[in-house]
């Protein structure tokens, strides 16, 4: 904090909702003589805050949607596929992620899951055939689904570094099975 005769205004923490910015302004010091209008300078960072979080916001869908094409050298998993390609978008209300591959096997699988942006109850159908599931978003950009086929339970981990998409399956008390990369297309 800034003491008396420094150029700037003493503020304290706050309520972020009451405040605005999450600092109020010591009301006595708020126009010293000679020091200019902080309340200008200081409505203008609020506002520039305001900005850069509503662009972050809204470009948030920016860092994970895409096509997203398997990188097999860089994956660690027991049998690739032969081909695999992700396709992760949003609008309003939900995530949606179309999972198209055939395996190294010849067969094709196909895997849709839609869940509200931030979590909960997906829709998961695997080849045809829904699945329970449900989604954890723990942050903007990673998303843990647990999927329970049958008798068994699967988590599958969504993390998005850049141009990079990583999917971790594991088994429900954690143990890896396979961790499968993916480039983003252009």
């Amino acid at each position: 904090m800034f003491g008396p005769g420094d150029d700037e205004v003493e503020t304290r923490p706050t309520d972020a909702k009451r405040a605005g910015c999450g600092y109020e302004l010591d009301r006595d010091n708020l126009f010293p003589l000679g020091k200019g209008n902080m309340l200008s300078k200081l409505s203008a960072l609020c506002l520039t805050l305001a900005a850069l979080a509503v662009a972050g916001a809204a470009s948030g869908a920016d860092l994970h949607d895409g096509t997203w094409k398997f990188n097999r050298d860089r994956s660690n998993i027991d049998r690739p596929p032969q081909e695999q390609t992700v396709v992760i978008s949003e609008d309003a209300t939900s995530r949606h992620i179309s999972n198209r591959q055939i395996e190294s096997s010849g067969e094709k699988v196909t895997i849709d899951v839609t869940f509200p942006l931030a979590g909960g109850k997906a829709n998961t159908v695997i080849n045809g055939g829904l699945v329970e599931s449900s989604v954890e978003v723990t942050n903007p950009t990673r998303w843990i689904l647990t999927v329970s086929p049958g008798d068994t339970a699967l988590k599958v981990i969504f993390d998005v570094t850049g141009k990079e998409l990583h999917i971790t399956a594991m088994t429900a008390d954690g143990e890896v099975q396979s961790v499968s990369v993916f480039d983003l297309q252009q």
